[in-house]
């Protein structure tokens, strides 16, 4: 008997740590009784074996957290009995509203799939102006309000209307038996990766029995779901989409992708096809985000700023992404920098916006009481940075995408050991900024003595995102 136990180790850096510990979960699915439950899911749901795998690795690999080192509670053995009475409500609650009529299936060229903001829908607005009418299925991922003239814009409930297949109920307990084996010799929580697996099937089974889509478009490349796109496949023979969102990390979010196709910043800074990743085909077409912010839905704004630096989300002290040994230091260091330019020269603006979506103040405490202004995180941030003079960011993703526009863009990083955000974009390209003294002779280059850095530079940065103000049409070409 084999228990799963992995710790990182402090002298690597999170991807090692990220790839080791893909390795201690192939060895620990090598077991025996692993065998049998994900043969029973395979004769009994007719998913493959590779999905299954995919599945289960990607599952148990999200679930580890390293800054505590060891697997969340949700997946210890010891909240199996919590799991088991969840597993028979749940059972109970799909047999009360399971499908009980065969209904006409509706086909849709594309789904744009998973939005949960009207918000998130308006950036597709270009897109869908291009297909023809009532050919566009938009889903939303909760309840609230969304409209979209000319598109079917639906939400579909978790647990209702499910099909389910004859003998449900020996293969629902027989898999409550297997797991529980499993999980005992593992010391991981099988019966909620069961359950979700199952859910997953369920929800999607019954998704691509109502509706056949062409193709199936997300905008979360960090967040895509294998089992979603086996059965789009195999019951829509259909063609699983994802656009790029941000550069491509090396840490936990950068494994396990899975997609037809990615629509990425260029072939320059695309999605990195590490071992564990499925992925068919990478198109470059520029920002979808920079499309719409930038060129679609401008606010012609004249706010501008000699150092404008963009915020990323959780990045600060005990955030999220704080899962490096000098993350923490070298993201306050590089505010420093900042604080120590704003003494050093008091008649630069120097502004920081975080992203729309932030929900934290530790930069604006942080940054209390300095020349450093705090920009409102509502307004248009592609705008600002344009009409700014020079533009740098931990870890922003627009550093590349205004490139495009043949801004004066750099990182900050401390030390040269941001590798978790930036150890995908190749040093030639001299956009990472090491050290104060280096900050200082660009701040002096180019706002003092009024050099133009952009043609000291490499001529290529221009073509790390493509020009993005045609991506939908881009997109669309594609689909059709």
């Amino acid at each position: 008997m084999r228990k799963f136990f992995f710790k990182s180790n402090d002298s690597f850096d999170i991807e090692k740590n990220c790839e080791y510990l893909i390795k201690e979960i192939d060895k620990s699915l090598l077991d025996e009784s692993f065998k049998k439950w994900s043969m029973k899911i395979n004769t009994y749901l007719d998913i493959p074996l590779e999905e299954i795998n995919f599945f289960v690795k990607k599952n148990i690999f999200n679930a580890y957290d390293f800054k505590n080192n060891k697997l969340k509670k949700k997946m210890s053995f010891f909240l199996f009995p919590i799991y088991l009475f969840m597993s028979f409500v749940y059972f109970v609650i799909i047999n009360i509203f399971r499908q009980k009529k065969i209904k006409d299936v509706q086909n849709f060229h594309l789904l744009i799939d998973d939005l949960k903001s009207q918000r998130e829908l308006n950036r597709y607005k270009k897109l869908v102006s291009l297909f023809k009418e009532n050919c566009i299925a938009i889903r939303k991922s909760n309840n609230s309000e969304m409209s979209f003239k000319n598109c079917f814009v639906f939400y579909q409930k978790r647990f209702i209307d499910y099909k389910l297949k004859k003998n449900f109920l020996n293969f629902f307990m027989e898999m409550i038996k297997l797991s529980f084996i499993l999980s005992f010799k593992l010391n991981i929580n099988f019966l909620y990766i069961f359950l979700n697996f199952l859910d997953d099937y369920l929800f999607y089974d019954t998704l691509f029995s109502k509706f056949n889509f062409k193709y199936l478009l997300t905008h979360t490349h960090y967040n895509t779901d294998n089992i979603k796109n086996y059965l789009l496949k195999s019951k829509c023979n259909g063609v699983s989409t994802v656009i790029q969102k941000n550069i491509n990390s090396k840490n936990q979010t950068s494994f396990f992708y899975h997609a037809d196709v990615i629509f990425t910043y260029s072939d320059l800074i695309n999605i990195n096809k590490n071992a564990s990743s499925k992925i068919n085909k990478q198109v470059s077409i520029g920002s979808f985000f920079m499309e719409y912010y930038y060129y679609t839905k401008p606010s012609h704004t004249k706010e501008y700023y000699d150092i404008m630096c963009l915020g990323g989300n959780e990045h600060y002290p005990n955030s999220a992404n704080d899962r490096t040994k000098y993350h923490r230091t070298d993201y306050i260091e590089h505010l420093n920098w900042l604080i120590k330019i704003s003494k050093e020269y008091p008649n630069l603006s120097i502004g920081f916006m975080h992203h729309a979506n932030n929900k934290n103040n530790f930069e604006k405490n942080f940054l209390n009481g300095t020349n450093i202004k705090i920009i409102n995180q509502n307004k248009n941030s592609y705008e600002i940075s344009n009409n700014s003079k020079l533009i740098c960011s931990w870890a922003s993703s627009m550093v590349i995408e205004l490139l495009s526009l043949e801004k004066n863009c750099f990182y900050l990083d401390p030390g040269f050991r941001n590798h978790q955000f930036l150890g995908n974009i190749d040093i030639s390209y001299n956009l990472r900024i090491k050290s104060y003294e280096n900050f200082k002779d660009v701040i002096k280059n180019l706002l003092i003595d009024k050099k133009n850095l952009k043609t000291e530079g490499n001529d290529n940065l221009k073509n790390l995102c493509l020009n993005s103000e045609n991506c939908s049409q881009k997109i669309y070409e594609f689909m059709n």
